[in-house]
């Protein structure tokens, strides 16, 4: 996950859409405020303003992803004047991660972008509750898939933006409880092969 609020969004999309183009259309960018307050010590950014920070810093990479030739101004970045940013990457895929927070998941919702839920521990069925708010929010029905007790995954109904080629191997990850207060269980991460997809890569 891109912790956006300590990020320029310029470069974010410059570095995504390079690694998008460089691998044939499979990078995507999930985007998220962070559980941890270490960031953004480490990068100036007033914790206090986390949520606006993300929220304008957001608004931004929405806008590169969607103009090839932009005029932008707000706080926490130099204004652009009708910058060319490049390079472009058609229809670059933007997910909100989320750790739990309602906010978070009714912000992805209205603005209708796809969703990944981190599942931190606690009452599982508190996730059914954030896809509810989340199906609240963006108006249509959504799905909910996962695995163990990785991370839940909640996206919207609407069709993807275009097709992209099948990955040759699958990975599912567990991880232990985490959150502000400190550092959770290591990660695991299991590998497993899948057939190969039509385009021979």
């Amino acid at each position: 996950m891109t912790v956006l609020s300590v990020h320029d969004p310029v470069r974010v999309y410059q570095d995504f859409a390079t690694l998008d183009l460089l691998s044939g259309g499979r990078a995507e960018i999930t985007a998220g405020r962070s559980a941890y307050p270490e960031p953004f010590a480490l990068f100036g950014v007033d914790i206090a303003r986390y949520d606006e920070v993300f929220a304008e810093k957001l608004a931004l990479l929405l806008r590169l992803r969607e103009e090839p030739v932009l005029s932008w101004r707000g706080r926490d970045r130099p204004p652009l004047d009708r910058a060319v940013v490049v390079p472009r990457s058609e229809s670059l895929p933007v997910w909100i991660g989320a750790g739990g927070s309602p906010s978070s998941v009714a912000r992805a919702g209205a603005l209708g972008l796809p969703l990944i839920l981190g599942y931190l521990g606690g009452d599982p069925g508190h996730l059914r509750q954030l896809a509810g708010l989340y199906r609240a929010a963006d108006g249509k029905p959504a799905t909910a898939t996962g695995s163990g007790s990785g991370s839940p995954r909640t996206t919207s109904a609407r069709p993807p933006r275009r097709r992209r080629p099948r990955p040759t191997a699958t990975t599912t990850t567990s991880c232990g409880p985490s959150g502000p207060a400190g550092a959770g269980t290591p990660c695991r991460g299991r590998t497993s092969p899948t057939a190969p997809d039509r385009t021979g890569r």
